[in-house]
């Protein structure tokens, strides 16, 4: 398997995206993206050509969302969230494994 390196001696700032590409390629998922300006991180396998899902944590809730890519009024943001807290002052909270709502 082939590791990625930073580019140049002393490259530093990609030793994240590195250490991330590295660990998918070790387990077999693909990385995060992460999109400068965007809050949480991308899905990076496109759900549909620009389409990803967007996950964001805020508070000790989680968000996710169906967004496109390149079209920043599609994204979670915290105006967002605030906005459907305001009209779902007590949503339904999903659990990722309905059969064990405790998390055991």
């Amino acid at each position: 398997m082939q590791q990625l390196a930073p580019e140049a001696p002393g490259d530093t700032d990609r030793t994240d995206e590195i250490a991330a590409l590295n660990d998918a390629a070790r387990t077999g998922s693909l990385p995060p993206v992460q999109i400068r300006g965007m809050a949480g991180f991308l899905v990076s396998e496109a759900v549909t050509k620009d389409v990803h899902a967007q996950f964001i944590e805020r508070g000790g809730r989680f968000y996710g969302a169906y967004v496109a890519r390149r079209d920043p009024a599609t994204w979670i943001t915290d105006a967002a969230i605030f906005s459907f807290e305001a009209e779902n002052p007590d949503p339904q909270v999903l659990d990722w494994y309905p059969d064990d709502a405790d998390g055991h």
